[in-house]
């Protein structure tokens, strides 16, 4: 199995096939502890699913983690694991690490188990809002007019994965065109009825004022 990438200094993480963002760039950014607190507060909002006290870890430092190792390249479990022990201790302790000790990282048991337990539309949420605030143009609208917001909702199967009746999973995805990100996603029984999902998954968008959208076929 081939490693997954480790952000460091001296080698830049490549951005995901694609992707006009340097998504290596935002998780290295987001993980500095002076915007970690504002970048991470989002993944407080989703449940712990796990008894108290059976709680070793918490949810914000195991779902920051996987966020991180995921933008730098990481597509499994045991991926975030590894990147997470090729992290220095500035990262770690950044993330929420104790002591920013790689001994204290989870085990690849303990984050599978988690993530399994998940609140999903919780954790859709969460990381929308984030992908959102880091979406935005900090300089849109200072020569002019605001830049006009262009959505496109889309709908699809998710291989391999079912719902707890046994059925394919579709989800209802809203893209912004420019950068290029999923700004939200719904999920839906029947991938049919996409338009009858497109306004409460459009809901999940902070501010779509004077936003123009379309649906892709």
């Amino acid at each position: 199995m081939k490693a997954a990438p480790v952000c460091h200094p001296a080698r830049p993480c490549p951005p995901p096939v694609n992707s006009p963002i340097n998504w290596a760039s935002v998780a290295r950014s987001c993980a500095r502890p002076p915007r970690s607190p504002r970048s991470w507060q989002r993944f407080v909002t989703v449940p712990d699913p796990r008894a108290p006290h059976l709680v070793t870890h918490p949810l914000p430092m195991l779902l920051g983690l996987a966020a991180c190792a995921l933008l730098c390249g990481a597509r499994s479990v045991r991926g975030v694991i590894r990147w997470a022990h090729g992290q220095g201790a500035g990262i770690l302790t950044a993330l929420e690490v104790p002591d920013g000790a790689p001994d204290r990282l989870p085990v690849a048991t303990t984050l599978t188990c988690t993530l399994a337990r998940i609140d999903a539309d919780a954790l859709d949420t969460a990381v929308g809002s984030f992908v959102q605030a880091h979406a935005c143009d900090p300089l849109a609208g200072i020569a002019g007019d605001p830049p006009l917001l262009q959505l496109a909702a889309d709908g699809k199967t998710v291989r391999g994965a079912r719902d707890s009746d046994g059925l394919q999973l579709h989800l209802l995805g809203v893209y912004q065109v420019d950068p290029g990100v999923m700004l939200a996603q719904r999920e839906m029984r029947h991938k049919p009825h996409e338009t009858v999902h497109f306004t409460a998954a459009l809901d999940l968008i902070g501010d779509i004022t004077g936003a123009t959208s379309s649906f892709v076929s």
